[in-house]
């Protein structure tokens, strides 16, 4: 695919540059730069990856890469990463690597090779999110007395993003995933509420 990508790239502005300018020196000069392009992207395909390291999650897209820190991480699902935006918006960014290939994009499973292998990617990316992230959300919900303001204001921000990723994920039919976040939205409210000197509501 990386090949096909590159000389894609590579072949067709050369070719169209010689169809329209009768110069060569044009033609040189912009094969040189398509060729260029071809190579770089086709490099960039071949490595497509969505790995962990340093406290982040990694996307390594076509055009793009995204560093995600793994402590705003929410979920994934259909080879989207859903995570929490600087000021609690709920993002998403595309996993190209685990993708199912174009032509099944609007299928979770394949009959071919590609397919199938995008798919037990993906289970496996499910799994490796649900124990670091899905695991850990009860302790970070007993910690979040010991935080200091602002990052007891970061983890509410991370932990209404992720009620609203469930319930998002319920409006879209897809198997919802087990109540986790709202655990850690009752946490920081209790804590936000005991910080400002007024009775905590009963939960």
């Amino acid at each position: 695919m990386a090949a096909a990508v590159g000389l894609v790239v590579a072949v067709l502005p050369t070719i169209e540059l010689a169809r329209q300018h009768g110069s060569v020196l044009v033609v040189v000069i912009g094969g040189f730069c398509a060729v260029l392009a071809g190579l770089v992207l086709g490099i960039r395909v071949s490595r497509a990856a969505v790995y962990s390291t340093d406290g982040s999650v990694v996307i390594r897209n076509y055009l793009w890469t995204r560093r995600v820190p793994i402590r705003d991480v929410l979920g994934v699902e259909a080879g989207r990463l859903y995570w929490c935006g600087r000021r609690g918006r709920l993002r998403r960014s595309r996993i190209t690597a685990v993708s199912v290939p174009i032509g099944n994009r609007y299928s979770f499973a394949s009959d071919g090779p590609g397919g199938r292998r995008a798919t037990d990617m993906q289970q496996q990316l499910h799994s490796w999110i649900d124990q670091v992230i899905g695991a850990q959300i009860k302790g970070r919900a007993r910690r979040a007395a010991h935080l200091d303001d602002a990052e007891l204001a970061r983890e509410a921000r991370v932990a209404a993003a992720g009620v609203h990723w469930e319930h998002r994920r319920r409006r879209f039919a897809h198997k919802p995933p087990r109540p986790r976040w709202g655990i850690l939205t009752t946490a920081t409210e209790c804590e936000v509420t005991a910080r400002s000197g007024q009775p905590k509501n009963a939960h």
